[in-house]
């Protein structure tokens, strides 16, 4: 497991190149980021209508985005 403090100088404001190719770098990340937090996907604007919708990922899980009949929003892993 990479230790991230190693590779980032907050103080310094400095990181390793090594955090834009690292493969273990990219799957911590993917645990740590995109499978803990909330994310965000679109706007509501952007799909104003009932059954308007939009594509995007989360992580490396693709979804569709889309307002449904009573006004309300849904996301479906689009697998």
């Amino acid at each position: 497991m990479v230790n991230i403090n190693e590779l980032v100088d907050v103080a310094g404001a400095v990181q390793s190149k090594r955090v834009f190719w690292d493969q273990e770098v990219y799957e911590q990340e993917l645990e740590r980021v995109f499978g803990r937090c909330w994310l965000f996907l679109t706007h509501e604007s952007q799909i104003p209508q009932p059954g308007d919708f939009v594509t995007a990922y989360m992580g490396e899980d693709k979804v569709i985005v889309v307002r449904q009949r009573d006004g309300s929003i849904k996301v479906f892993l689009n697998s």
